[in-house]
């Protein structure tokens, strides 16, 4: 079967690797195949009518538009206030209740967290759509942001409670209502 192999693939070796008039055609300097992008000043970087002064970049204050400076200050906003969120959740969650905290164990905090990332996908893919449409951009972005202001009220609230009174099912339905209100920040970058 080997000998059949190498007798059926023998002619195939020998059949040169670029014909002739392929090779003729590659070896023009001005070919239609492949344009010379050196002598050809039309096609300057790959574009055609770009011509040498055109290719500067602008200069970077006519980038700087009060429409650019509005979205870079909502977006780094944004991502301050995310971040101090995310700081403050797990600090205050397994804090213990002596402390101001709620003091849960590492496992309560893996569940909580949890339960807000099912929460914060569903709540993306089935309700966010509904509230940009409703809304507008400019109308979510405020209300979505505004949902942290209950949401770092909600930490002292939180600790009080727990201090007084211990986990409850009361707590548990703040720290659920917490979450929610943080979810609008995640959302708030699709805007």
């Amino acid at each position: 079967m080997s000998v059949e192999l190498t007798l059926r693939l023998e002619p195939l070796q020998t059949l040169p690797k670029n014909p002739p008039e392929l090779r003729n055609r590659l070896d023009e300097p001005n070919s239609d195949r492949l344009p010379d992008v050196e002598h050809n000043d039309e096609r300057l970087n790959g574009f055609p009518g770009i011509q040498e002064d055109q290719r500067d970049p602008p200069p970077p204050g006519t980038l700087l538009t009060r429409p650019v400076l509005l979205a870079v200050a909502n977006y780094g906003a944004l991502s301050f206030l995310e971040i101090c969120t995310w700081v403050f959740v797990p600090l205050v969650y397994t804090t213990p209740i002596q402390l101001g905290g709620l003091g849960l164990d590492p496992t309560s905090m893996g569940t909580c967290l949890a339960v807000w990332g099912v929460l914060m996908g569903i709540l993306q893919l089935t309700v966010f759509h509904h509230i940009l449409n409703f809304l507008g951009l400019r109308r979510t972005f405020i209300t979505l942001i505004s949902g942290l202001v209950p949401a770092f009220l909600l930490f002292p609230i939180n600790g009080t409670r727990a201090q007084n009174v211990g986990m409850d099912v009361v707590l548990w339905v703040l720290v659920l209502i917490q979450m929610l209100c943080t979810i609008g920040v995640c959302m708030a970058y699709g805007t």
